[in-house]
């Protein structure tokens, strides 16, 4: 029998709403710790907002007129603070060779998202919040939510 029990339905319902819940509110706690600790971030991030929408809410449909806001301040704080710091489990389907490691078949590998983004090769003072660095950006080397199945 493939059909859901109501506990399995009830528990996969907590799961959809925990997964989503989370990575939100801990993108909003972060958000606000970061302003907080950076009032020079939080100084900028006020002036574009109000130069997009001086006298009202802002809207989803103004995600694009907010680049430092929307996307150069949170990128950098997901950098720092990913959502989840380890992906899930994954198994090589084949012989591979990542980094100068051979990677037999069969091998178990998680990818260490904390470590990719502060990797010194890629990023230039790695530990240091800086938004900008993602401003005209061509190549995005983070793994925010997932590296592969």
């Amino acid at each position: 029998d493939n059909t859901f029990c109501e506990e399995q339905m009830i528990i996969s319902c907590l799961d959809l709403f925990a997964g989503g819940s989370e990575t939100t509110s801990r993108s909003l706690i972060f958000f606000f710790a970061y302003m907080i600790l950076y009032p020079n971030i939080q100084e900028k991030v006020s002036v574009e907002l109000l130069a997009v929408a001086p006298d009202r809410h802002i809207r989803m449909e103004d995600s694009s007129a907010l680049p430092f806001t929307n996307y150069a301040v949170l990128t950098e704080i997901w950098r720092l603070n990913p959502i989840i710091p380890l992906d899930p489990q994954r198994e090589s389907l084949e012989d591979v060779k990542i980094g100068g490691f051979d990677i037999p078949a069969g091998s178990e590998v998680l990818s260490n998202y904390f470590a990719a983004h502060t990797d010194e090769a890629i990023w230039d003072e790695p530990t240091v919040f800086k938004p900008e660095r993602h401003l005209g950006q061509k190549e995005n080397n983070l793994l925010i939510f997932g590296s592969g199945r």
